[in-house]
């Protein structure tokens, strides 16, 4: 089973999942007020606790 942590003030998601962490921080891009999932960046670590190599992704919304 999964289990996530929220931590919304930092706007941080942390997921537990099968021996997988993933890590999703959004940095907004727009201006204060506006629609913060019209412009985010995200960034997902995801660190295989076998290898300990973190994959590193960047997908721009």
């Amino acid at each position: 089973m999964c289990s996530g942590k929220d931590g919304s003030s930092l706007a941080l998601l942390g997921y537990y999942c099968a021996g997988w962490h993933v890590t999703v921080s959004f940095e907004g891009r727009g201006r204060f007020g506006e629609s913060r999932l019209q412009n985010l960046l995200v960034t997902t670590i995801v660190m295989d606790r076998q290898s300990g190599h973190p994959a590193i992704q960047k997908i721009a919304y």
